[in-house]
């Protein structure tokens, strides 16, 4: 079960590392990833973003804000439609796990060693 990998140093809870996009996540964040509905999350829209950046006084390129609802979208479909047993998109594949496993960076449990 996915809960079962969610442990302190678990390698299942770091995320990928984003580089020089961070900053498209930080917004991602700032806007709240997704709107609450009354029946769920529902995707970002148009209107949000660019309430967000009226009020941060910022100006998103357009790829910029494509991305974050893009990313909000792809964030509720798997919110509501993904199997709880199904690992997180960005995990190790299996090929990672035991090549950090013989590089001695975890034990078979996904703890980081």
């Amino acid at each position: 079960m996915r809960n079962d990998w969610l442990w302190p140093g678990s390698i299942y809870r770091q995320l990928p590392d984003l580089g020089c996009v961070r900053y498209i996540a930080d917004y991602w964040d700032k806007a709240g990833r997704a709107i609450n509905g009354g029946m769920g999350r529902i995707p970002l829209n148009w209107q949000e973003l660019g309430a967000m950046q009226n009020l941060l006084g910022i100006r998103l390129r357009p790829w910029e804000a494509e991305c974050i609802v893009e990313m909000s979208r792809t964030y509720c479909a798997n919110a509501a439609s993904s199997d709880r047993h199904d690992p997180a998109p960005y995990s190790p594949t299996d090929d990672e796990r035991e090549l950090a496993i013989e590089r001695g960076h975890q034990n078979e449990h996904g703890m980081r060693m």
